[in-house]
């Protein structure tokens, strides 16, 4: 399981790495497609999805072992970010939503404004949603890394209690009688 484990986890990540690569870069004076966005958002949802079912899985080992439990645990950070990413995205499509709204006002000052501020305002969400796809990415392929070794340390530390040998027990007191007896005799 500990394999197929971190090959998941491995997986996951190379599939956000993927989508860190195709989030648009945005010349300064231009906005994002809004169609490439919503597909983006759209994916990311199923990630969310894949990667809540393989959380789901995991915790429904019983009594799990630490790489088992440490997979979860990523699962879930990773969702996080991913989480974040989707909101960040959804941001910069909610300026180009603004600005087809503003189409009518666009010779008003506060419209000229808004939609001078739009595309940095877009870029920078799309910028916040690639470095939370890649701490995602990251999160997934360290616990990945260290899986092998957890179970690893978890086998061998099982093997050294069955090969062991028995503890050896504590010299025990001296009966308080006997005590008594020695302290009566130094009086006489």
């Amino acid at each position: 399981m500990t394999t197929a484990t971190a090959t998941a986890l491995t997986a996951h990540a190379n599939t956000l790495r993927d989508q860190a690569d195709r989030l648009p870069d945005v010349a300064p004076d231009e906005l994002p497609d809004a169609v490439a966005l919503g597909r983006q958002v759209a994916h990311l949802g199923s990630l969310i999805n894949e990667m809540g079912h393989a959380f789901a899985f995991l915790s429904t080992v019983p009594s799990a072992p630490e790489h088992i439990a440490r997979a979860a645990e990523a699962y879930t950070s990773a969702i996080s970010h991913v989480s974040r990413a989707s909101t960040q995205l959804s941001d910069a499509a909610g300026q180009i939503a603004l600005i087809a709204r503003t189409n009518e006002d666009q010779h008003l000052p506060w419209a000229r404004n808004l939609r001078a501020k739009a595309p940095a305002v877009s870029r920078q969400a799309i910028a916040g949603a690639r470095e939370e796809l890649l701490q995602a990415v990251t999160v997934l392929n360290n616990t990945a890394t260290v899986l092998p070794w957890l179970a690893a340390g978890r086998h061998l530390a099982a093997a050294h209690r069955s090969t062991a040998a028995p503890a050896p027990t504590a010299p025990t007191a001296p009966a308080p009688a006997a005590a008594a007896v020695h302290t009566t005799r130094h009086r006489r």
